[in-house]
């Protein structure tokens, strides 16, 4: 193993180490509910006490190149996997019913962002001699300290509670904005050694709109070839082939956006969303965890590792502190913030006739514009003239935001009392996209069928099939026929279905006592025969009196007893009751203890 090969794996090793601490932070935080620190916080902490033992007790190690990444390493491992769970498992019903809010903030509002910073930076450039940036550098680090993270604000939102459309419209601004802060970049990119005029603002707003719209366009074509694959292909009998695919999809629109000279980060956003609406409910309800959870679980390592690397920064790089750059662009951090929210504000308003703004809502709009992980990872190795200097100053900004800004959330939040109303938390009638895509889109994309009262009403309790218990599976797998083995009936027989209802039927118990007797006797004598289904208890939550003792000699002495009756047993026989009313688990009397199936 070479020199340079063995400093690299020492590297990954401290970056390993240190998730592991940052996740058990996280626990602690979470196990006691201290909301004034966030995880995200802590693992910035956690990277810059390793960066302090790297700098003062490290020796001759050199420092950047044993904690430091390629760009490469956050555009192509790192960020993707962020903007795709933000996409896959975000809360789409209050997403796109505030559909018209949320582009208003994170198309419009990252558009104005960008050059209001980035034209304040060109002036103070300019005109005060503090700070030498070029034209084209302003607008870049406009662009890319536009790119909100509120994760520590979404965190208390959702301990708090607070309200479902002020949590949907900072959750929906934050993941389109990142995507689109990301074009923007890659937009000034590309026209780097270009002077910066009127025509080149229009010719760089065109570039963009291409870009966004074509990676957009790309990213929803996949995503709704994967929704109709998954429902005509029966591979929901294969869960891990299912859930494999839904990765490959969502990679293989980031190469082909990328290979288009399009965006990789909006195509997998797009493919994202349109997979967790459509294609998620063609997956097996195994396949339906299974990716939830591993996408989820390979983001939030990949956010960890971001905050990791942040903190090493602090201590571990070279620095080149502006104050002055620093404090003019919290100022206009917050300027621009400002004319981002409250005028879109007004005006999603004046179009809305219910669910509009409040005064308060759009306060804790105004303040949860948090600056974190993207926007760091942005400037990481920016290769500019002043590509050092954008990335210390970046640095600090996101270290105030989610210190600052994050740990005032919660008293403000308490302070405003802004939760949820009970409205809010029940589901209403659908109206536009969410009913055209009811009727239509999902009925064409999914397996479900159209239903005009799906979500408009209170669901009816309906007591649960026995087998669910049985058969954890799909209604596909569960056996069409009687199983001799196990002593099923299966659920998908029309015959079997009656055979149940009626066995339920004969076993209700009426309040005299001599109906009571003539049950269990009937119940023993069906024992005796060794049918294939044991004796049903009521679920009516009436007791059922015993008179087996002198009749069965190898009746099981330790009888289960609740408080609601008596349940009668054999040797080798189980008996399930459900208190809520539900039919019971039927379990073979003969069934092999020692059978795994």
């Amino acid at each position: 193993m070479s020199e340079e090969e063995e400093f690299g794996h020492w590297g990954l090793l401290l970056f390993f180490a240190l998730c592991v601490l940052a996740m058990l932070s996280a626990y602690f935080l979470r196990s006691r509910k201290i909301l004034f620190l966030h995880e995200t916080g802590a693992s910035i902490i956690i990277g810059g006490l390793a960066g302090v033992c790297i700098r003062y007790f490290g020796g001759k190690l050199e420092l950047k190149e044993f904690s430091s990444f390629k760009r490469d390493v956050f555009m192509l491992l790192l960020l993707p996997q962020i903007i795709f769970e933000s996409g896959y498992n975000m809360k789409r019903r209050n997403f796109f019913r505030n559909m018209v809010s949320v582009l208003l903030f994170a198309l419009i509002g990252t558009l104005i962002s960008t050059f209001v910073i980035g034209g304040g930076l060109i002036l103070f450039s300019h005109y005060t001699s503090v700070f030498t940036l070029t034209s084209i550098e302003c607008l870049l680090f406009g662009s890319m300290i536009s790119a909100t993270d509120p994760v520590s604000v979404l965190a208390i939102f959702k301990e708090l509670g607070v309200d479902l459309d002020l949590y949907a419209n900072v959750f929906g601004e934050s993941v389109l904005n990142d995507a689109i802060a990301i074009v923007l970049v890659d937009t000034f990119l590309a026209f780097e050694d270009s002077a910066v005029t009127t025509a080149f603002v229009f010719k760089a707003l065109g570039t963009f709109i291409g870009i966004f719209l074509g990676s957009f366009a790309i990213g929803m074509a996949i995503g709704l070839l994967s929704s109709l694959l998954f429902k005509h292909v029966k591979l929901r009998h294969h869960p891990m082939i299912e859930s494999s695919l839904i990765f490959l999809f969502a990679w293989c629109t980031y190469f082909l956006c990328e290979d288009l000279d399009l965006s990789g980060i909006a195509g997998i956003l797009a493919c994202g969303i349109v997979e967790a609406h459509y294609a998620y409910n063609n997956l097996s309800p195994h396949s339906q965890k299974i990716t939830r959870q591993a996408i989820h679980v390979i983001a939030f390592i990949s956010e960890t590792f971001v905050f990791i690397y942040l903190g090493l920064a602090i201590f571990c790089f070279e620095h080149y502190l502006k104050f002055s750059l620093i404090a003019t662009t919290i100022f206009l951090c917050l300027i621009s913030r400002f004319f981002n929210i409250i005028p879109l504000s007004f005006l999603n308003n004046l179009f809305k006739k219910k669910r509009k703004l409040t005064a308060k809502q759009q306060f804790l709009l105004w303040f949860s514009g948090l600056r974190g992980a993207v926007a760091f990872a942005l400037s990481v190795d920016l290769g500019t003239e002043n590509g050092d200097v954008i990335l210390t100053t970046t640095l600090m900004i996101v270290l105030f935001t989610v210190f600052i800004f994050g740990g005032l959330t919660q008293p403000l939040v308490k302070k405003m009392n802004i939760y949820a109303s009970k409205e809010q938390k029940t589901t209403k009638k659908n109206k536009g996209f969410l009913r055209f895509d009811r009727k239509y889109l999902k009925p064409f994309f999914t397996r479900a069928k159209y239903n005009p009262n799906l979500y408009t009403e209170k669901p009816q309790t309906v007591p649960r099939n026995p087998l669910e218990e049985v058969y954890n599976l799909d209604p596909e797998n569960q056996p069409q026929e009687n199983n001799e083995r196990t002593g099923l009936l299966s659920r998908d027989n029309p015959e079997n279905k009656n055979e149940i209802e009626n066995k339920y039927k004969s076993e209700n118990v009426d309040d005299n006592k001599k109906d009571d007797d003539n049950n269990n006797n009937q119940d023993n004598q069906d024992n005796q025969d060794n049918t294939r289904y044991p004796d049903l208890p009521d679920f009516q939550n009436q007791s059922l009196s015993s008179d087996l003792s002198s009749e069965n000699e190898n009746q099981n002495q330790n009888q289960n007893q609740n408080q609601n009756g008596n349940q009668n047993g054999n040797q080798n026989q189980n008996q399930n009751q459900n208190q809520n009313g539900n039919y019971p688990i039927l379990i073979n009397q003969n069934h092999d203890k020692n059978d795994s199936d």
